[in-house]
């Protein structure tokens, strides 16, 4: 899956050093707006894929998902626990859950993970489709406005 560094924020390493025991809080409130900036980008592509229904003939592909899939992935798409490790936080937008279609080899639903990565990878039945690194490329310059307003914000209101 995608990964996004937001680089070129040494300004704010310092700020955020001269804050001491509350820097951590203000990353994490910038690293929270930034993945829900991200988010909202995913779920645009998400909403763009194009839908194709019915069964496929032997040896065809599926162009991109069913209605259902698009639904499921729209449901259960998140950002996960915060991470701090080595002074740095970090989060991951991932997918989660299972469908309510069951099948012969997922009698407790298809995992939606498996969904979204046989989408960004393809399959012997379904083409790629490049959905998180589309919404990553559109958003990387909303999403780092986004983290340097939070943390704005967040060192103003300390500060005062």
């Amino acid at each position: 899956m995608p990964k996004m560094t937001v680089k070129g924020l040494d300004d704010f390493s310092s700020l955020l050093s001269q804050l001491g025991t509350r820097s951590e809080g203000v990353m994490k409130c910038a690293v929270y707006d930034g993945a829900a900036v991200l988010i909202e980008a995913v779920k645009e592509e998400i909403r763009a894929m194009p839908e194709e229904e019915g069964y496929l003939p032997p040896g065809a592909k599926r162009q991109v998902v069913t209605k259902r899939e698009k639904q499921e992935l729209l449901d259960h798409v998140g950002i996960a626990h915060m991470k701090t490790q080595d002074g740095k936080v970090s989060t991951t937008i991932s997918f989660e859950g299972y469908t309510e279609h069951t099948t012969r080899a997922f009698p407790g639903g298809v995992p939606i993970p498996l969904i979204a990565r046989s989408l960004e990878k393809g399959t012997s039945v379904r083409n790629r489709y490049d959905f998180l690194g589309k919404a990553l490329n559109k958003a990387r310059a909303r999403v780092q406005q986004a983290m340097i307003n939070a943390a704005n914000e967040r060192m103003n209101n300390i500060t005062k």
